[in-house]
């Protein structure tokens, strides 16, 4: 399963992994100001967004370096 997830993510534009790297800081946002009670969750959101930030530099870089 996690073999899946991965060709899913190599085969991924950067900018689609970017908009959702985008998505979860902005809802990790929200989740604070709405409810401040939830700072797991809104920690494992920011988590998930540095994350797939880090990830799309890689498949970025990888790509722009020909491999």
């Amino acid at each position: 399963m996690l073999g899946s997830v991965v060709a899913r993510c190599r085969n991924a534009s950067p900018g689609q992994i970017g908009v959702s790297a985008g998505m979860a800081l902005v809802a990790a946002v929200v989740l604070d100001r709405l409810d401040p009670r939830a700072s797991f969750l809104t920690g494992l959101l920011f988590g998930l967004a540095v994350g797939l930030g880090v990830l799309s530099l890689g498949i970025w870089q990888r790509r722009a370096l020909g491999g």
